[in-house]
């Protein structure tokens, strides 16, 4: 495998304090591997380490042994390799079983030792040993590993691999048939038959964002779109939209991203607006009381984000606008954005900043291209954002870039004009930096219910560079990923839908106790350059049919 491939594998040690954890679950150490090469190859080590925390990672049945504590020891063995020491360290740090081996690389050409070794009399482990003539195999062989490891020593189904023989390749593929959870979506790897969605009547108009959320307190989830100036509360019932409250700002700014959750704590969603206008924030709270929307909150200076933030939960995040100038699309982020990502809560009055969030220094980050999330179990969560390029990155806590992915991930419609009081030419050879078109929304859930964290995200086909004035758009579809510990793979996608996806959410919203897939989709692509725009919703059960 490439170098530039492989340097995704580079994690780094640092974790969040361990939860209490079941008494019958086993401990695992899993050490860095040895690298003997003819070449700097030592990134390899901890990403092969990271690779397996990933794959044999079962809540509630294993942990791993964090790597800020097992440095500790390492650091006083010095450069000596720790493995001839295994059951020793393993004894020392609590482990039930110590996993670590080496790796030999000559040209392109590898050769695999790796084992695990119990730290108890009369248990039993095991070790392999296997060669490779392309380096790229290294991961194959690996997870050949893990899941050998998964089988014999915890029992659990072997994976296919391709290692599986040809003889069994039919009657595993029988047994276990590729898993999306809707017949319009595409699986990569997990097949299930569900007949219906839903789709909503047309809306003349641009919708630029959707979000569910218990508006009115009565236990029922309701669709809230934003609508140019406007924001537009919806009633689902017989898979059919009622509208049910709306409020129209009357300074007519428009709206650039729009979130709804309970963070004031009366039982009934607020929804945070985020409007900017002439390089100033002007954004707003609307809350459903006594029969109507009406504003909570109005003329903050913040930028509103609701995520979801390990440990805590749905959390309120806001970032303030600076003043600036910059000649590329970093400089943008840098200058006209303030360097602190905050907490917000609510005061009785107003939502004001409670603390900086503690991100580490990523070029070219801000408020709307990144979320956070723990995608290996690990206790330590880590930051994926979607750069300047439109790509997915993810960086650990501290700020060490782990993947980046070679395919776009587009934008959306909402965009940010920075540079209000310059003129840029319709012609689109040349075009100044005073626009930055939002990311997509990114949501972090357990989909498959298989105790890990998968990213779903938008994936809009886009004709335009990342800062154009103007933008166009083919079809774009909802993609799900998962972690490997070395990359973010696909696991299932939705049919592609022509036009925008502006906005999606994944929550129940039909009350049935299963999540929806719930999306709004621009029809008409060249939306920037038109009147007359033209939306609709779309709407998928996520349950798993039998």
């Amino acid at each position: 495998m490439k170098k530039i491939i492989l340097y995704f594998f580079l994690v780094t040690g640092l974790m969040w304090p361990t939860l209490n954890f079941a008494q019958d679950e086993k401990v695992l150490l899993i050490l860095p591997f040895k690298v003997n090469a003819d070449r700097d190859l030592n990134y390899l080590s901890g990403g092969l380490q990271d690779m397996l925390i990933s794959r044999l990672t079962h809540p509630k049945e294993t942990r791993v042994v964090q790597k800020e504590i097992l440095q500790k020891e390492l650091s006083k063995l010095g450069s000596t390799d720790p493995f001839p020491k295994a059951t020793e360290l393993g004894k020392a740090l609590g482990a039930d079983y110590v996993i670590g081996g080496t790796i030999v690389v000559l040209g392109n050409s590898f050769s695999l030792d790796a084992a695990i070794r119990p730290t108890k009399e009369g248990v039993e482990g095991f070790s392999v040993s296997t060669q490779g003539k392309k380096l790229d195999d290294l991961i194959i062989e690996m997870d050949k590993f893990a899941s050998e490891i998964n089988a014999r020593i915890f029992g659990k189904k072997v994976a296919k691999t391709e290692a599986v023989s040809e003889e069994r390749e039919g009657q595993e593929a029988e047994e276990e048939k590729a898993w999306a959870p809707h017949p319009q979506f595409k699986a990569f790897r997990y097949g299930l038959d569900q007949k219906n969605y839903w789709r909503s009547r047309g809306f003349q108009d641009e919708i630029s964002g959707l979000d569910i959320g218990d508006v009115d307190g009565d236990g029922q989830n309701e669709v809230v779109l934003s609508l140019k100036d406007k924001v537009e509360v919806y009633k689902f019932k017989d898979k059919r939209l009622t509208k049910f409250a709306e409020y129209s700002f009357e300074d007519r700014i428009p709206i650039i991203s729009l979130d709804v959750a309970d963070i004031n704590k009366n039982n009934r969603a607020e929804i945070f607006v985020s409007r900017v206008s002439g390089g100033y924030v002007n954004s707003a709270v609307l809350e459903y009381t006594n029969g109507r929307l009406g504003l909570i909150t109005k003329d903050s200076p913040y930028l509103f984000k609701v995520m979801d933030l390990p440990p805590h939960g749905k959390t309120l995040i806001g970032q303030r606008m600076s003043t600036g100038h910059g000649e590329a699309v970093a400089d943008v982020i840098r200058y006209y954005f303030s360097s602190d990502i905050e907490k917000l809560e609510w005061t009785g009055k107003d939502y004001q900043g409670a603390g900086s969030l503690p991100l580490p220094n990523i070029k070219g980050l801000f408020l709307y291209n990144f979320t956070m999330a723990d995608l290996d179990n690990d206790g330590s969560p880590e930051i994926i954002m979607i750069d300047q390029e439109e790509k997915l990155s993810v960086y650990s806590n501290l700020g060490e870039r782990l993947f980046r992915s070679s395919e776009t991930f587009g934008t959306t419609l909402n965009y940010i004009r920075l540079n209000p009081e310059k003129e840029s030419s319709i012609s689109r050879v040349r075009l100044e930096i005073n626009d930055v078109y939002l990311p997509p929304r990114m949501i972090v859930a357990d989909i498959d219910g298989d105790g890990k964290k998968e990213l779903i995200v938008i994936k809009n086909t886009s004709s335009s560079p990342y800062t154009s004035r103007y933008k166009a758009f083919s079809d774009g579809k909802i993609v799900l990923l998962s972690w490997s510990g070395m990359a973010l793979d696909p696991v299932w996608e939705t049919r592609r839908l022509t036009g925008c996806i502006s906005d999606f959410q994944i929550k129940d919203l039909d009350g049935d106790g299963n999540l929806d897939l719930v999306l709004a989709v621009i029809q008409d692509t060249e939306v920037k350059l038109m009147k007359d725009a033209r939306s609709v919703i779309v709407g998928y059960s996520l349950a798993k049919q039998k």
